[in-house]
C-alpha cells in the first residue's frame, strides 16, 4: 500500500487525468466490443451452459430428499 500511496504522490496532475481517459477509452472499447460480439455469441454460451448443466445433473444426481429445487421437503 505504501508503494501505491508513493506512485500516487510523484504523479503530476496531467498524468493522472491521462491514466483516467485511457481507463475511460479502454472499457468504452470493451463495453461497445461485448455489446457488438454478444448476441452472436448468446446461442454458443447456452449450448455450453446447457452442457454443463446435463454433465452436472449426471455426475451429481439431486439428493434423495431433496426435490432439485435447493430446499429439502418435509
Amino acid at each position: 500500500m505504501r508503494g501505491f500511496r508513493r506512485f500516487i504522490r510523484r504523479q503530476r496532475g496531467e498524468d493522472m487525468v491521462e491514466y483516467a481517459l485511457l481507463a475511460a477509452l479502454i472499457s468504452t472499447v470493451t463495453l461497445s466490443a461485448v455489446m457488438f460480439i454478444g448476441p452472436s455469441i448468446k446461442p454458443a454460451y447456452y449450448k455450453l451452459e446447457d452442457a454443463v448443466r446435463r454433465a452436472a445433473a449426471a455426475h451429481f444426481p439431486a439428493h434423495p430428499g431433496n426435490d432439485g429445487g435447493g430446499t429439502p421437503t418435509q
